[in-house]
């Protein structure tokens, strides 16, 4: 009896023991995952309103406008975003609050000159191509603003270890982004103008929120700092620039198809595309968020084990990522088309098939390993790895996406997807397992950033 008792108080201990090294990871990595569900399914759902209530074609606009604000937002977070998690767990880690006020002080000035200039472009359109892709455009162009700083608004709180914040914002982006899109829809005002226009709102609400939580410094006090306007700039460009070349990259691999339909299929092909894509997108974002939480985390093993360390830690994430992935690629090829149907009423249901949707639920099994050992490289300093990984993909992508679709119709998408996707996980594992750089000697970084 006493030997049962001794096993349960050991095995009692050991549960707390186990509690006190990784429960508070485990906390953290759940507010990280309610985070993304919240701001994931934000899109989700607002996508899936908009898909049943308004036109394909009106759609298959906004899509395409969406695409190129995207890619500002791809040079945008290059430059803007990228290197916090760097620099942020690093260098300005005692100064964070400070070094934040820079950051969104640039914000503010940056997102209006790319207001500027989207509103120029949208003109243009409006009066010389497309009426309804200019006044998608203009859309994009007012609310850039608002939704330029979606990412910089969370960041801040994973480099703090403060995901819940990141949670609660999220969390005002859903109700106020569906409240907007609903509004609009109610009182006859839903175009591909406010569509735009109601996220960029949902966008600024939740940004007041979050930069009162965070609470920027942005004035200089004290005279020894080493933050300062300039030192951020070139600290940003010097590890930006390799982002922004990898990140450009990547938006062509994944949105040159959205370009590409409305010219051979019409704007009702990137809308169908998309209603497809909405299944897994929640995935892609989830991702987003995973490398927001682990390239901190990466940067400190990095610095404290080294790549054997580093080597370790990519194994337990990628074990995990992949049973995750292949159980909700099995879970769409059972229920992708009941689903297709049930969500857009089977307006989308001819343009989707089984093949269609294998190639499409096996994308993110590929890009999730892909993100995971791209955030490895940049935890390493090797952002130029992480560009060159990307260089042959992405001519394949536009060369491929030309062959495939005009062979195939809209399926060639998400043949050529999967193919370019193999290739980059190719290259990144390749230069993960044969590259490092022992002669860095980088300073030690504490196990968080102290709460400021």
């Amino acid at each position: 009896m006493a030997s049962g008792e001794n096993t349960l108080t050991r095995g009692v201990k050991s549960a707390r023991s186990l509690y006190g090294r990784y429960g508070h990871w485990g906390k953290k990595v759940s507010w990280a995952f309610i985070d993304q569900v919240l701001f994931a399914g934000s899109n989700f759902i607002v996508n899936w309103l908009i898909l049943r209530w308004m036109p394909k074609e009106e759609f298959g606009a906004v899509i395409v406008a969406f695409t190129w604000f995207l890619l500002v937002q791809t040079f945008y977070e290059g430059i803007m975003l990228s290197p916090m998690s760097y620099y942020g767990a690093g260098k300005y880690q005692k100064e964070f609050k400070r070094y934040l006020g820079y950051v969104f002080f640039g914000h503010a000035i940056f997102s209006l000159v790319i207001a500027c200039l989207m509103g120029i472009v949208a003109y243009f359109i409006w009066r010389y191509n497309s009426p309804l892709l200019g006044m998608a455009m203009a859309g994009a162009a007012v609310a850039s603003p608002f939704l330029l700083p979606r990412g910089l608004i969370r960041q801040p709180f994973y480099i703090l270890s403060k995901p819940k914040w990141s949670a609660i914002g999220s969390g005002v982006y859903l109700v106020t982004n569906i409240l907007s899109t609903l509004f609009l829809f109610w009182t006859d005002r839903l175009t591909p103008f406010s569509a735009l226009l109601g996220m960029g709102v949902a966008g600024l609400v939740t940004s007041v929120v979050q930069l009162y939580v965070l609470k920027p410094h942005f004035k200089k006090t004290n005279p020894e700092s080493i933050v300062s306007a300039r030192g951020i700039i070139n600290d940003h460009w010097l590890q930006g620039k390799w982002s922004l070349s990898a990140r450009g990259l990547s938006w062509i691999s994944t949105n040159f198809g959205y370009l590409l339909l409305p010219i051979l299929v019409g704007y009702g092909g990137s809308a169908a595309l998309r209603a497809t894509m909405n299944l897994v997108m929640p995935i892609f974002q989830t991702n987003a968020a995973m490398i927001t939480l682990l390239t901190p985390n990466f940067v400190r093993v990095y610095n404290k084990e080294g790549k054997t360390g580093l080597t370790k830690r990519v194994k337990q994430v990628v074990t995990l990522v992949v049973i995750f992935t292949t159980t909700y690629f099995f879970f769409l090829m059972i229920f992708g088309k009941p689903l297709i149907n049930r969500l857009y009423n089977g307006r989308y249901d001819s343009e989707v098939t089984l093949l269609f949707l294998f190639f499409v639920a096996l994308l993110p099994v590929i890009t999730t390993i892909s993100r995971i050992l791209d955030a490895s490289l940049v935890s390493m300093g090797k952002q130029r790895l992480s560009f060159q990984s990307k260089i042959i993909p992405t001519i394949l992508t536009v060369v491929l996406d030309i062959l495939f679709v005009g062979a195939w119709g809209m399926i060639g998408i998400p043949i050529e997807s999967a193919i370019t996707a193999a290739l980059t996980l190719l290259g990144l594992i390749f230069y993960f397992r044969n590259y490092d750089n022992p002669a860095k000697k980088a300073q030690p970084i504490p196990a968080e950033v102290p709460a400021q």
